[in-house]
């Protein structure tokens, strides 16, 4: 009984997470409430309390669920033994714009999350928590730059902390222009050129400079 309780409360907060998603794509996030995913999910606003504190930890909910299997990609360059580090961190790159260009899920999530602007308590604290993601994605990184050099794959005299902020920035640009409506990029046409132009900038050096 307890095992179906148990995949009960999963299948509601699976449809939860794909109401609110529906919702925030239709209505944008600030002005969806509570009460429109309830309503959308066929579920009252209780059932919703159980599973998030709020919008905040609802919307960082669908985050991680996109981001996992991304995550597992970066995971595999952070092994000290894996021995093609910086392979493992192109495919990662590579999966990471595909996902943008072939699914639903991650534009409309991209479009969410760069949008969130409003100065108003809500957004503050998604803010908190996408900051503390970003720390742990940004030292991942650098680990992963770290492997990296010791297998010679990249120069010993590359600044990892600002490869690393690079690396971030170059992303989010490929993305936002993507998304754009009068974007100049063919993102699904290009990536691999884009992914080249990274990591070829990451082999020339990138060192600290005075």
């Amino acid at each position: 009984m307890a095992r179906r309780t148990k995949a009960e409360a999963q299948e509601t907060r699976h449809a939860i997470m794909q109401a609110a998603m529906r919702q925030f794509s239709q209505q944008g996030w600030a002005a969806t409430s509570l009460c429109d995913v309830a309503r959308e999910a066929g579920v009252t606003r209780g059932a919703i309390y159980w599973h998030f504190q709020n919008k905040s930890e609802l919307l960082m909910a669908l985050w991680q669920e996109l981001c996992e299997p991304i995550s597992q990609m970066l995971s595999a360059s952070l092994n000290e033994e894996e021995p093609d580090p910086l392979g493992q961190l192109e495919r990662f790159l590579l999966l990471l714009l595909e996902n943008v260009t072939t699914s639903d899920s991650h534009r409309e999530f991209f479009r969410l999350f760069f949008n969130q602007t409003e100065p108003n308590e809500e957004v503050a604290a998604f803010h908190r928590m996408i900051k503390e993601e970003l720390a742990v994605y940004q030292a991942e990184l650098k680990t992963a730059l770290r492997n990296a050099i010791s297998r010679r794959q990249l120069p010993a005299d590359l600044d990892v902390a600002q490869a690393a902020v690079f690396i971030h920035c170059a992303l989010d640009g490929l993305i936002l222009n993507a998304l754009h409506p009068c974007s100049l990029i063919a993102l699904e046409m290009h990536m691999k050129t884009y992914v080249h132009f990274i990591l070829s900038a990451l082999r020339q050096g990138l060192a600290e400079h005075p």
